[in-house]
């Protein structure tokens, strides 16, 4: 019995040794990425110091890009768009980042699916586990999944999905990324379905309680924060929007509605597919928006 318990005591011993290799392991492919996604995410959470940040989705990062707002305003500005993600990760970003400096303008591109649809809000906070003490997300993290705190004393959880990636981005990053803005170049070469939907959506209170907070924080800091929803394919409407709509009206804030916008949603040679525009159609948008991010700052 006594051996039992002596083995038992070195294989726990054994596993918290692993796991805190792990993480000085995982920690260091974090922080020395070559390129790609981890080298990008890692920017974004622990040196961005630009003046002007965009957060969204996919939407987001392949839709604006800094270069032109840069030239434009004579002022930084840095792409925070992720792939699959909305307010969720952002809001958890924005208390890391606001922690290191305070940005000017903040635009977020809107999408449903990641604002406002309820879904699996877990997946969301993937991005966070790292830094989970290293801002105040501990609110944020108990509104999703108030096991979830418990997990993170584990290196090998926190960095459980982003290994492969990790090494990858360390040894040869696939991706190009220009300060956050990835370019599509194909051109969506089919007629999609209507982009609407007349099934009533359910919107998600856990993120329409973060969009709220977002906007009370940006005001209580200084920051502007500005709304916009870019071109989505033959949009007709963006009456899904209603729910982060009225939290936006509540507080005066802006909205720039794009979503519909003939002149680039009626042509298919702007579009990568329906939801994203190409790189020759982010060109065309974001164009569009300067005199309106001029007016703002």
């Amino acid at each position: 019995m006594k051996r039992f318990f002596y083995y038992m005591i070195l294989f726990f011993i054994a596993i918290f040794a692993i796991d805190k290799l792990s993480g000085i392991c995982f920690d260091y492919l974090n922080s020395h990425a070559k390129g790609g996604d981890t080298a990008n995410q890692y920017y974004i959470c622990k040196k961005s110091n630009e003046n002007i940040l965009i957060f969204g989705s996919s939407r987001a990062n392949h839709h604006y890009i800094p270069s032109i707002i840069e030239d434009s305003l004579n002022t930084s500005c840095y792409n925070c768009g992720t792939d699959g993600n909305g307010i969720i990760l952002h809001y958890g970003r924005y208390k890391l980042i606001t922690e290191r400096y305070t940005p000017q303008l903040i635009i977020y591109d809107l999408v449903t699916d990641y604002d406002i649809i309820q879904n699996d809000n877990l997946k969301y906070l993937d991005q966070l586990k790292q830094y989970y003490n290293e801002a105040d997300l501990t609110e944020l993290f108990n509104d999703v999944s108030p096991t979830e705190k418990y997990k993170l004393y584990s290196n090998l959880y926190q960095y459980n999905t982003k290994f492969i990636q990790m090494l990858s981005d360390n040894i040869s990053p696939q991706q190009s990324v220009f300060k956050g803005y990835k370019p599509i170049y194909n051109t969506m070469n089919y007629e999609p379905k209507s982009a609407n939907s007349t099934t009533e959506i359910k919107a998600d209170s856990i993120k329409l309680k973060y969009i709220e907070k977002l906007i009370q924080d940006t005001q209580q800091k200084g920051i502007k924060l500005v709304f916009m929803i870019s071109p989505f394919y033959n949009a007709k409407n963006s009456e899904a929007f209603e729910p982060v709509k009225k939290i936006i009206e509540k507080y005066n804030l802006t909205l720039y509605d794009f979503y519909s916008d003939e002149e680039i949603t009626s042509n298919k040679n702007l579009f990568g597919d329906p939801s994203h525009m190409n790189d020759k159609g982010a060109q065309i948008y974001t164009k569009k928006i300067i005199p309106l991010l001029k007016h703002e700052l």
